[in-house]
């Protein structure tokens, strides 16, 4: 039997996704270049948090830099990615300027711009998700 972190070719998770088949409207999955953090469970997308009785799922393509500046009291990263550190501070900006954060107008417009922002840092693509909305960018 192998390592639970491997390449997804190898890895046991992705074996256990495909024997057990997850049944669910929206499902994210990521295959993470590991260009920021190592190879690890930590590290590995997508990131869960709890956040007003949802389960908010993130996963991120692209490269940031300078981004250990966008900081959240609330939600901390477990890993060492890029993509965890600004998940965190999405949940944290969501957490503050959405009252209800099933709304979608709010939460679209909040990360319409947070993105602006966080391309200044460099390359940001994600997926969010809390089980009633799903977002793309």
């Amino acid at each position: 039997m192998g390592s639970p972190i491997a390449p997804s070719c190898s890895s046991e998770i992705a074996r256990f996704i495909v024997d057990f088949p997850i049944k669910s409207q929206i499902v994210i999955s990521h295959i993470r270049q590991a260009n920021v953090g190592d190879i690890c469970l930590e590290n590995t997308h997508p990131f869960i948090r709890e956040y007003a009785g949802h389960y908010w799922c993130f996963a991120h393509n692209g490269q940031l830099k300078d981004y250990q500046q966008l900081t959240s009291e609330r939600f901390k990263p477990v890993g060492a990615t890029d993509s965890e550190h600004v998940f965190c501070w999405l949940m944290e900006q969501i957490s503050q300027r959405c009252e209800n954060p099933l709304n979608t107008d709010c939460v679209g417009k909040l990360l319409r711009d947070c993105r602006q922002q966080l391309h200044r840092h460099g390359v940001f693509n994600m997926l969010l998700s809390n089980s009633k909305i799903f977002i793309a960018y």
